[in-house]
C-alpha cells in the first residue's frame, strides 16, 4: 500500500488494521496498468510504501478495505470508475496456471 499519510497508519483507514505498519519501504515501481488507469507511473523517484509485519496482516487489512466498500476490489486500485473497470478486465486475463494444473 503507498502511502499518504503519517504514521501510524500512514494515510490508511487504521481501523481496517488487526495491526499497524512496522514502516515503510521505497522503491521504483514497474510499468504495471500505466497508461490504461489508475495513478500515472511515477519514474523521477521511488514511490513509498507501507511495511506490515506478515501478509496475513496485508490480506486482513485489504479484506476489511473491499468489505468497507461493498466488494468493489478494483477501488484498491483507483477510485476512478473507468480505471477500476480497466482492472477488472486485467484481472478477468489472469490464468490461475497452478489452481487450474488440478483439474
Amino acid at each position: 500500500m503507498e502511502i499518504h499519510g503519517n504514521p501510524p497508519a500512514y494515510g490508511w483507514n487504521p481501523a481496517f488494521f488487526t495491526e499497524l505498519p512496522t514502516g515503510t519501504w521505497s522503491a521504483y515501481e514497474g510499468a504495471g496498468l500505466s497508461g490504461a488507469g489508475g495513478n500515472a507511473q511515477v519514474t523521477d523517484h521511488p514511490k513509498t510504501f507501507v511495511v506490515v509485519s506478515s501478509v496475513r496482516i496485508g490480506m486482513e487489512f485489504k479484506a476489511r478495505y473491499i468489505v468497507a466498500y461493498n466488494g468493489n476490489y478494483a477501488r484498491w486500485f483507483s477510485t476512478e470508475a473507468h480505471a477500476q473497470e480497466v482492472y477488472r478486465a486485467t484481472l478477468n486475463t489472469v490464468e490461475p496456471r497452478i489452481v487450474n494444473s488440478f483439474h
